[in-house]
């Protein structure tokens, strides 16, 4: 089986996406994501799984960037992003917009993503690779 690529690659999304219309707003929320080659992937990933928005804080690198166009495939371009120095202030505009906001965090007492229930619009907040999310969100 070989894989599709240009034209029948475009088809078979848009045939999916018709099918397939997710069921809840996703918006993210990158907290000093230090890493370009991360931000890049989490742009990929945003584009794949149809995020409405990418909301880069604090140290996060920004497009444009040579890392993030090239591991992200130039997906930045498809999805709304915008910076917000300080987070808890990005925190605060995405609960006035109406989202549940979602630490996506390893410590110990967290609750594992598959047991949280979720509401229509969701926002994940992506910490630092070594310090996590702020205590503070």
């Amino acid at each position: 089986m070989r894989p599709l690529i240009g034209t029948p690659l475009k088809r078979f999304l848009k045939q999916y996406r018709r099918a397939n219309q997710p069921d809840r707003v996703l918006s993210f929320i990158l907290q000093s994501v230090e890493y370009p080659t991360n931000v890049g992937s989490i742009f990929r990933l945003a584009d794949g799984i149809g995020v409405d928005e990418v909301i880069l804080t604090g140290i996060t690198p920004q497009p444009p960037n040579p890392t993030i166009d090239k591991v992200s495939r130039n997906k930045h371009q498809r999805i709304d992003w915008r910076y917000v120095k300080d987070p808890v202030e990005a925190v605060q505009q995405q609960k006035a917009a109406g989202y549940q906001v979602v630490a996506v965090e390893i410590a110990e007492g967290a609750t594992p993503y598959h047991e949280t229930v979720y509401s229509d619009k969701v926002c994940l907040v992506v910490g630092h690779e070594d310090q996590g999310n702020t205590s503070g969100l």
